[in-house]
């Protein structure tokens, strides 16, 4: 392992081996995470690049989406595709996903798989484009297209975001310009796309993690073998773009939907900057709240999230009102949560039980080795890597005055904005903001 910049880096996380990661760099910038877990007879591989849809160029949202998926047609050794490659060995959970941030690629496999796994994914990374056509591209354009379309891209509830984001961040901003637009998925063409893979899909702009029941060393013998040879490409400068609070705003959406929403979105720390697990916390606290104040009868659904990113997070409280009901209606009960929420502290036990559900559940969502390999890859990509048990580690000091601190200083009514769709019987079909 000469290429190996082993100055192996251990994450003592606690006693057990499956806590420990093994942090290693090829010298053509390749990052490595490698989590030995003798749980499994499986091993989860996963990929991520520091680009997501937050780095789509201007005239063209939605091209780091389309070149995650033509990611997935074949590779000069996996012509039928990566699913035909893959599969037959075992693999199973085969996919990806374009993050504001980051774009990533799992699957977990059978042991014995595990070498034509790596083999497949140092092919895409470094040869996709020997065997990309203007055929696939169309191909995958319009599959970009139809999901767009199901997503509900031209629906009224689009609208909503495409203006949150307007209000919540400055023209310049890379979170502004995340939403795809069909106008410019078409007008993609294969030299945009080779230009996008060849600038942002190199070694050195990724972290490939393996979470397995092997010895590190021997996985990482075998990264060596596959990805060593491709050349690094250059590595994305370690910079984040804060946002100011922005001012209280309102905006209001009319469209021909009986069912209105309502959504309050504030402007919070990013991924694991102080304030972001509180916010998480608060996230949980609220969904119990809403859940128990409002009647079924008048709200249809919800979500409550902090929604985690590099260079900064939203906070939002999501609404959807029973049919005929007024959203606007809704508002008092969540702002009496959010009210108690600044002012009194809640109680230890209260904390306690919050924490002790929250971290459950999370540590049960992230147990497989694809999932554990998916974090590793994503705060790798972030360049902020850490395993799932230190990401629990921050609930651990939380205190019910840091909660309501956190509370005061986030989601004060004059930092929020407030995004109303209402019916309008003769609005048009897609809405319209005013």
């Amino acid at each position: 392992m000469r290429r190996l910049a082993l100055a192996a880096t251990f994450l003592s996380l606690s006693a057990s081996a499956q806590d420990s990661v093994v942090e290693a760099r090829l010298d053509n910038g390749l990052r490595i995470a490698v989590q030995q877990d003798a749980r499994w007879s499986f091993a989860g591989v996963c990929v991520g690049y520091n680009v997501g849809a937050a780095d789509d160029p201007e005239g063209y949202r939605g091209l780091a989406h389309l070149v995650e998926h033509l990611m997935f047609t074949g590779s000069p050794r996996a012509a039928d595709g990566i699913h035909a490659a893959l599969e037959p060995a075992g693999a199973i959970d085969i996919g990806g996903s374009t993050t504001f941030d980051a774009t990533m690629y799992c699957e977990e496999v059978p042991v014995g798989a595990l070498d034509l796994t790596l083999f497949v994914e140092a092919d895409r990374m470094g040869y996709l484009l020997d065997v990309l056509s203007a055929r696939e591209l169309d191909v995958q354009r319009e599959v970009v297209l139809r999901e767009f379309a199901q997503r509900g891209g031209s629906a009224p509830g689009h609208r909503i975001f495409v203006a949150e984001a307007e209000a919540l961040y400055p023209r310049n901003h890379p979170y502004r310009r995340v939403f795809e637009r069909p106008d410019d998925l078409r007008a993609a063409r294969l030299d945009h796309v080779r230009f996008f893979h060849q600038h942002w899909y190199t070694p050195a702009n990724a972290t490939l993690a393996v979470v397995s029941p092997l010895p590190p060393a021997e996985v990482l013998t075998r990264i060596e073998r596959f990805f060593a040879h491709l050349e690094g490409g250059n590595a994305r400068a370690n910079n984040t773009l804060p946002v100011a609070l922005p001012r209280a705003t309102r905006i209001v959406v009319d469209r021909p939907v009986r069912t209105e929403e309502l959504v309050l979105t504030w402007i919070t720390p990013a991924w694991l900057q102080p304030g972001d697990a509180e916010l998480d916390l608060i996230g949980a606290h609220l969904q119990k709240v809403i859940d128990e104040e409002i009647s079924t009868q008048r709200l249809r659904r919800f979500s409550v999230a902090q929604r985690s990113r590099r260079h900064s997070s939203e906070f939002s409280i999501h609404l959807h009102a029973q049919r005929s009901v007024d959203a606007l209606s809704l508002l008092p009960a969540v702002e009496a949560a959010l009210q108690d929420l600044r002012e009194h502290l809640l109680t230890n036990d209260a904390l306690d039980d919050l924490r002790a559900h929250y971290v459950t559940r999370y540590l049960l969502t992230n147990d497989r080795p694809r999932s554990r390999a998916r974090h590793l890859a994503l705060s790798g990509a972030m360049q902020r890597l850490h395993t799932v048990e230190r990401n629990m580690d921050r609930f651990a000091s939380i205190t019910p005055q840091r909660l309501r601190q956190v509370a005061r200083q986030y989601l004060a009514p004059e930092h929020r904005v407030l995004s109303h769709g209402q019916f309008v019987r003769e609005a048009p079909l897609d809405g319209v903001v005013r």
